[in-house]
């Protein structure tokens, strides 16, 4: 099987930036590497590539021969398999919560003191700033003071179906993981996704059972 010039000039490419071909990672039948046969069915080439730089998101790549592409080419469809793990957004420690804008809606006399700090904030402002953007910072840094005096930051709000079981166990997995003890931590995360697993299912079953007796 002939690899062809340009899989020859790609190949040196792609190494030159630190990637290398799915297809050179995986043992798998001549039948299932050739991406193009001539008309004779005797010339075969390996011209068709995916180009990637992280070997471990890939399980598998190959040729599948019955594959008919909607196009009218002679290539043959060339795919590989994945395995991706999802990772969380990693948060900035210096993220203060947002404020408590609920407070303004559910208690007047909160808008009230609000209102009239801010009024008071911007008769303090002073005329003397030049430009645009020295005026819109001293206005948005009079809001956010009115904020944090009178308003306050939101507090972070727990799940509402864990029970103070499940928050012991978060601690306990806390305080084995700062001891290095990785085989108790591993069975209080275990446990942890037993113990919320069941608190959800009672949560949701109280709900159910409060819409259920307020239709009566």
């Amino acid at each position: 099987m002939d690899l062809g010039r340009p899989t020859t000039t790609l190949s040196d490419c792609s190494r030159s930036v630190q990637h290398m071909a799915c297809g050179s990672w995986f043992q798998c039948r001549k039948i299932h590497r050739s991406t193009w046969i001539s008309n004779d069915h005797r010339t075969k080439k390996e011209i068709d590539h995916i180009i990637t730089r992280d070997r471990n998101a890939f399980t598998s790549c190959r040729v599948y021969r019955g594959a008919e592409c909607p196009a009218n080419t002679d290539h043959r469809l060339l795919a590989v398999k994945m395995k991706l793990s999802w990772r969380p957004a990693v948060r900035s420690r210096q993220h203060q919560p947002k404020y408590d804008t609920m407070s303004l809606l559910n208690d007047s006399s909160i808008a009230d003191r609000y209102t009239v700090d801010v009024c008071n904030r911007f008769q303090a402002l002073s005329s003397d700033e030049d430009g645009v953007e020295s005026h819109w910072a001293a206005i948005s840094s009079a809001i956010r003071k009115s904020a944090d005096t009178v308003v306050g930051r939101r507090k972070p709000v727990r799940k509402p179906w864990l029970s103070d079981g499940a928050f012991d166990i978060i601690q306990q997995k806390l305080t084995a993981r700062k001891q290095g003890n990785h085989r108790e931590r591993n069975r209080l995360k275990r446990l942890f996704d037993k113990t919320a697993k069941a608190d959800r299912e009672q949560f949701f079953n109280r709900v159910a059972d409060n819409a259920e007796a307020g239709m009566l």
